[in-house]
């Protein structure tokens, strides 16, 4: 079943500093209940968001996909009944990956993917990539360099389990155990690097990691330690994460909460770790205060930039009548240094909470993407509704985007502003116009147009499925040419209507443009 919501801006709500929230869908609350599974995820390559949720009538699992331009979105629905925290895994191709219940116990591991592509709403049945009963109650999955799927299963009894997966989820490639009586701690691949964070169940102070390119020859174990000063007499770590850089560095991100605080919500702090044997850095503001509830954070990264988001209360009062606002905090050096955390929520009428962030930032319009979720009968807490209400707590979904917020006087780079791909007339049926370049000062030339690019970009045109289908070197070509496409491949052969994407890559730089090709 797929819904198409055209008109997506007429639903769009703006905030102070252009935060925008979108009402997504209905969904049931444990869908984004610990920091574990990864609800939401963003893609650079073909600008596309995906938020995968347990609905609440607990018959299967929404899949919602925007472009990063939120001009419209798609919902999907599969039903597999038994699924619970679903994880999104937003590559070139879109996948889901989730645990479910075996004769209503933990736990096979389940996947699907979109093999018609982004927004096709084709997708394929479930696949057991456990296969079988492995006892897990989380799977989260990551694209590999290769285009393999490495799923990490969590299992009831501490173990952390691997299985890796061609990317048509078709065959398994490798399985095994990562490690016994561990705490996951968190999970990313990026720049060809993939990590496993976890910590020993007997020693909470020392972060073991393997290391993996491939999902089948792992390094051996390694240490980590976080050189953490407790804040508080009796600290307790409740909710952690972790990313990483787009150089393969680890980003852990984790809250110190006071363990002898026993009214919820309780005080806490957010630290984040940037190199193993340093003290990690506080990036939760104390705002005035002798001290704050900070809470639940989640963390992206990309290019040099990181980004956290976690909660802090804007009353006072305690348990389900607490009022989360969500606070977002900047990174422009890779973690080392932080801005002060902005408010993406102060102007929320029902109580938000259990926010996730997109491991990856959005750095073509400079923004974090981040799902999170108000309660629909009643306008409690969403997180003390799951502690104290006992109930599943149907909810609305939102996705909210946030911008960057600079540190001091240092500006982002704005290449948005010195390289320019632009796509004429879109849709087309016959023949559209690519031009790259850089914009001209409409006053100084009269007119507004695109000068050649003295760098050396490679443009390709992918299909839904992400298939390279025809593909430019403008080091051959020359970058003040304006390339004409009649949608056709590589071979010359006529190409099916359809959604395609135009990809421009010059010196770090990366932009997509999305065309529709008519009949």
């Amino acid at each position: 079943m797929k819904r198409i919501l055209i008109a997506l801006l007429l639903s769009i709500i703006f905030a102070p500093a252009q935060h925008i929230h979108i009402l997504v869908d209905s969904m049931c609350t444990y869908s984004l209940w610990t920091q574990m599974q990864e609800v939401i995820a963003y893609c650079s390559v073909v600008d596309g968001i995906q938020i995968v949720t347990r609905n609440f009538a607990h018959t299967g699992l929404n899949v919602n996909q925007f472009p990063g331009d939120l001009s419209f979105s798609i919902t999907d629905f599969t039903a597999n009944s038994t699924a619970r925290y679903p994880t999104s895994i937003a590559s070139v191709k879109p996948y889901i990956s989730y645990p479910f219940l075996i004769s209503l116990n933990w736990g096979g591991m389940g996947a699907q993917w979109e093999s018609g592509g982004w927004f096709s709403s084709l997708w394929d049945s479930p696949v057991d990539i456990g296969p079988g009963d492995v006892n897990v109650h989380k799977v989260i999955g990551k694209e590999l360099a290769d285009g393999n799927i490495l799923f990490i299963g969590v299992t009831i009894t501490d173990s952390i389990v691997y299985r890796t997966w061609d990317s048509t989820l078709t065959n398994q490639i490798a399985s095994g155990v990562i490690a016994s009586a561990a705490y996951y701690w968190g999970f990313d691949v990026n720049g060809g690097i993939a990590y496993i964070f976890y910590y020993a169940n007997t020693n909470d102070t020392l972060i073991y990691y393997k290391t993996t390119t491939n999902g089948i020859n792992w390094s051996s174990e390694q240490t980590w330690s976080l050189a953490f000063t407790p804040p508080y007499p009796n600290t307790t770590i409740s909710f952690r994460q972790m990313a990483l850089t787009d150089n393969g560095e680890p980003r852990l991100v984790f809250d110190a909460i006071d363990g002898d605080d026993n009214e919820y919500p309780w005080y806490g702090k957010i630290y984040v770790s940037y190199t193993s044997g340093v003290p990690p850095v506080q990036v939760s503001s104390t705002f005035g205060a002798p001290d704050t509830e900070c809470f639940y954070p989640t963390i992206a990264t990309g290019g040099n930039y990181v980004a956290v988001l976690y909660c802090m209360p804007r009353n006072n009062l305690p348990d389900t009548l607490n009022w989360w606002d969500l606070y977002l905090v900047w990174s422009n050096d890779n973690g080392l240094t932080w801005a002060s955390p902005i408010n993406c929520t102060q102007s929320a009428t029902s109580r938000p909470g259990l926010p996730q962030l997109a491991k990856r930032i959005d750095t073509l319009r400079n923004r974090g993407y981040y799902a999170y979720c108000a309660l629909i009968l009643s306008n409690i807490d969403p997180f003390a509704a799951i502690l104290y209400a006992s109930n599943d707590c149907p909810a609305r979904l939102y996705l909210g985007c946030s911008p960057y917020v600079e540190i001091g006087e240092n500006a982002l780079r704005s290449t948005p502003e010195a390289i320019q791909l632009k796509v004429c007339p879109n849709p087309f049926s016959t023949l559209t116009r690519i031009s790259v370049g850089k914009e001209q000062n409409a006053e100084s030339k009269g007119t507004n147009t695109l000068s050649p690019v003295p760098l050396a970009p490679s443009l390709k045109i992918y299909d839904a499925s992400g298939r390279v289908v025809r593909q430019w070197d403008y080091q051959t070509i020359g970058l003040s040419d304006k390339v004409s496409w009649s949608g056709t491949d590589d071979s010359g052969r006529k190409l099916p209507f359809g959604i395609y994407f135009i990809q421009l890559q010059a010196d770090g730089y990366n932009e997509t443009k999305k065309v529709i090709l008519l009949k």
